[in-house]
Parts: C-alpha cells; structure tokens; sequence
C-alpha cells in the first residue's frame, strides 16, 4: 500500500469518526438534552398534592370532636342544607376563625414532600435513553426514551403522543414551568381503560428541574392509581 492510499484511508476515517460524534452528541438526548443533570446521577424530591398543614390540624381535631360526639353530629349534619359548608358551631372542636380558615384553605392544593429518589439517567443496550429510580414498584421503576421516534416506554406501554407545556398560572402548586410531555389514553371499557402521562420541564421561578408522572389505568375492572412530582437539580 502506498504513502498516498494509506493517508486517503485515514481521512476518510477521521471524518467518518468526527461525523458520528458530532450527530450523537447534538441528539442523544432528543427532547431530553435540557433537562438532563450534569453528573447523570442526581437526588429528586417526591412530590404530592396536599392541603397546607394547618388544614391537616384543624381537620384531625375536627374529626376528633365528631367521634367524641357522633350522634350530635349526625343529627346537625341532617339538618344542614344541601351542597353548602355546615354552619360554624362550637361542637366542632375548634374556634369560629379556624373554622373558616379550613373553609378557604381547603380546596388550595399544595407540594409538599414525602420522600426522596435517586435518579440515574443513562443509555441502554439499544442507544436509548433510560432513567432508572423512579418513584413506584416495578415496572413504573424506569423508562426509556426512543430518540428517533420521540416515544417514551414506560410500564410496558409506549406513550406516542406528544405536546410542550408552558404553565403560565403562578397561583398553581407548581408555579411556572415549561417542558415536554408523552401521554397514551385508551378507553375501551368502563373497566379497561388507562391514561398515562410523563412530563419533564424546567421551573420558571426557582433553579429546578421537574418531572411529572401520572398513571389512571383499569384491567379487567381492577383500577391502578400512581401520581408524583419529582423536583431536582440541573446540575
């Protein structure tokens, strides 16, 4: 092989190399690439939906006087009016004010925390992105994410359908955020159904990342319910 064929190979090498790494490097991620941490490997904060604690303490003692004087409320809940609050009364175990605090902070849903979760992202055997340590038993554990066909599998169900968010409402329990979402929803039957929803965004107002996961599927009219927050760092 002569000097001037072996350096035409080894270009053509080179060149061939750099092109892959540039392509893999600029898409892997898809529509994760934003929000992927820096170390792969990172800590989440578990997410639910509750009401503030102050409600939680007034409805614990409310729900002690009720016990403590069943029949009494029985009969005073059979005299109220339909679909309207119960009129304050002293029975109730708490004062006049804590009263109509409960009634107004009642329905404000809010993020409290319930737990941690360490999250690895990274790639599997077929060049797709995986996230292994969700929150949830097996198979709602892990997901992966199909690059080229922008389809998320997750629990044995590819969710295809995809949208961006941009939450725009402060006042929500989230606040502001923006993202990406995947979502499958089959009805067939009162009793064989599932809605399935994975989101994974950035929040507008404070220096984290989010994910949302939302299952509500039935089989063979056997119901199954899973819905978290996750919040962790980009870096």
């Amino acid at each position: 092989m002569t000097m001037h064929r072996l350096i035409q190979i080894l270009k053509i090498v080179v060149f061939s190399y750099s092109s892959i790494s540039v392509v893999c490097s600029a898409e892997d991620y898809g529509k994760f690439t934003n929000y992927i941490p820096t170390n792969m490997s990172i800590n989440a904060d578990i997410m639910v939906l509750a009401t503030p604690p102050k409600v939680q303490e007034i409805l614990v003692r409310m729900q002690s006087a009720m016990k403590s004087n069943s029949e009494w409320f029985k009969s005073y809940i059979s005299k109220s009016e339909k679909d309207k609050p119960l009129e304050f009364h002293k029975n109730f175990g708490i004062t006049k004010q804590e009263y109509q605090y409960f009634l107004s902070q009642s329905k404000k849903m809010q993020l409290v925390k319930n737990g941690e979760a360490t999250l690895n992202f990274s790639f599997n055997s077929q060049n797709e992105v995986e996230i292994i340590g969700l929150p949830g038993k097996y198979p709602h554990d892990k997901l992966s994410y199909n690059v080229k066909s922008n389809i998320i599998n997750i629990a044995n169900n590819n969710l295809g359908e995809f949208t961006t968010i941009n939450q725009t409402k402060s006042d929500s329990p989230t606040g502001k955020w923006t993202g990406v979402q995947w979502k499958i929803q089959e009805v067939n039957s009162a009793s064989d159904y599932k809605s399935i929803k994975f989101a994974i965004g950035t929040l507008s107002e404070e220096n984290k990342n989010i994910i949302y996961y939302d299952v509500n599927i039935a089989v063979n009219g056997t119901p199954n319910k899973l819905s978290y927050i996750l919040l962790y760092d980009p870096a």
